[in-house]
């Protein structure tokens, strides 16, 4: 599914979304486990979410996971578990949160995330996640699973850990076996510089392109606002 919504609408639109996911999935399993993003969207995104009514009284039922993070601190400025405290999880009452330690050296916090996923109800050897949230670079890389990344490959792990060359930096990420599994996803992405790269990847054009990789999902809602969505025919 593509929605595209003009820039002013954006965030009402995607927050309706996210919290129509957050309460079916406490009615009909109890909690929501979602996997957050990074980005500034999802920045903004979060401040205008840990402000809505309609998730009052209710926060206290969602668990938070993460898609993706660089291999810092968390309270490295680039941490993104930093970013999501001080725009969301510091200002709700929030059920649980479960980071990456990107502290650990890299393969070491893929181990311990994976245990940690063993939380989750699991289909196919992998977790499923009720939503997974993700946004989109210019180069068409989603979560940190990058054009040309070792990790794209990976056929059987749910978390990986690669070097990203055109970052300098060690990445762990979620993989594809298990955004399969998500009962939906959520593509956030804005912005004109973003145009060209998302009509490579939804005309299908770029099989290269990581984000190609989930387009084919049913379960994937594309959230675009004008200007990212100015090259779609």
């Amino acid at each position: 599914m593509v929605i595209v919504v003009e820039p002013e609408c954006y965030l009402s639109a995607t927050g309706a979304f996210w919290i129509d996911c957050a309460l079916e999935a406490i009615e009909a399993r109890g909690c929501f486990h979602v996997a957050l993003s990074g980005g500034r969207t999802p920045e903004r995104f979060y401040r205008r979410l840990a402000e809505d009514e309609r998730m009052q009284g209710r926060w206290d039922r969602v668990h938070f996971w993460f898609g993706d993070e660089r291999c810092v601190p968390p309270g490295h400025p680039d941490s993104n578990y930093l970013m999501a405290r001080r725009s969301l999880l510091d200002r709700i009452e929030y059920g649980a949160v479960h980071r990456m330690e990107a502290e650990l050296e890299p393969h070491a916090a893929v181990k311990r995330y994976e245990e940690e996923l063993g939380l989750l109800e699991q289909a196919d050897g992998q977790p499923v996640f009720d939503l997974v949230m993700l946004g989109m670079g210019k180069d068409g890389h989603v979560a940190s699973l990058f054009p040309g990344s070792a990790n794209l490959a990976e056929l059987v792990r749910p978390v990986s850990a690669a070097f990203v060359e055109s970052a300098g930096s060690w990445r762990l990420s979620l993989t594809l076996p298990l955004m399969r599994q998500a009962r939906r996803i959520m593509v956030m992405v804005t912005g004109r510089d973003k145009a060209r790269t998302i009509a490579d990847v939804l005309h299908g054009g770029r099989a290269d392109l990581p984000a190609s990789s989930i387009v084919a999902l049913p379960q994937v809602w594309w959230f675009l606002d004008r200007e990212a969505a100015e090259w779609l025919t």
